[in-house]
């Protein structure tokens, strides 16, 4: 609490407090999170203590107001995504996920944004961007079922070679291999219902028509550049909103 009593309350930025609790050391982003955490609970004792001036507890309440934990978090983990090259693993679905999230907490910082932003958010259209994600993200949810279900194949071709083996090695023991093998089978059937029902409400129940007939859609080059250049605008409105 220190910091709040004797440092001046212009040098009150974000930076300078995250600084200020982590000192020297080289902190994970879960120990930032912390950080974080702490930071705003102590800047919300500030607000309520007397032997604080008026000056400072407002803008305690100014810093409170304007940023919150979560946000924040998500705001430096997008300006680090933002300034990384496509070449280095940046690829489509994370250009689309951080301008999305971008434009959601605009709400947080009530500024207007840059020129050069508006110009090319024009090129983009808010709708188009989350149906690209919701695509994206069907497709992703699609092979990880595809995926399972390949899983459950090698399960039952290695329970039937498991079985051959056993057989082999145990021929009078037939009643409890056939006992187990209709207890594996009848696992194996639920299984593949469960992997079918997934995937029926996948492309059925939680996509719409139109994103499912945009599932045998490519991202055209035009979007990409659209998406590049909104990029860089969104890269130096952040890092100048990271930095005030």
């Amino acid at each position: 609490m220190n910091y709040y009593k004797n440092t001046p309350v212009k040098e009150w930025m974000r930076a300078n407090i995250i600084d200020h609790y982590r000192g020297e050391k080289i902190i994970t982003l879960q120990q930032r999170a912390k950080t974080l955490d702490t930071i705003k609970k102590d800047l919300q004792k500030v607000t309520a203590d007397s032997e604080f001036d008026l000056t400072r507890r407002n803008k305690a309440q100014t810093i409170l107001n304007n940023w919150s934990v979560a946000e924040t978090l998500n705001l430096q983990r997008i300006a680090q995504l933002l300034v990384e090259d496509d070449s280095k693993g940046v690829d489509i679905l994370v250009s689309l996920y951080i301008i999305r999230a971008y434009e959601m907490i605009n709400s947080v910082f009530n500024k207007n944004w840059s020129s050069a932003f508006k110009m090319n958010k024009r090129q983009l259209n808010g709708n188009e961007i989350s149906n690209k994600i919701g695509i994206i993200c069907a497709k992703q949810q699609l092979r990880a079922i595809k995926n399972s279900a390949e899983q459950v194949d090698i399960f039952q071709k290695q329970f039937n070679e498991d079985t051959q083996k056993r057989s082999l090695e145990n021929r009078d023991d037939h009643e409890v291999r056939e006992k187990k093998k209709d207890s594996h089978d009848e696992n194996f059937k639920a299984l593949r219902k469960e992997l079918s029902e997934k995937i029926r409400r996948t492309l059925h129940d939680e996509l719409s028509e139109d994103i499912r007939e945009s599932l045998r859609e490519e991202f055209s080059e035009e979007l990409r550049e659209s998406i590049r250049n909104l990029r860089e605008s969104l890269c130096k409105d952040l890092c100048y909103k990271l930095n005030e």
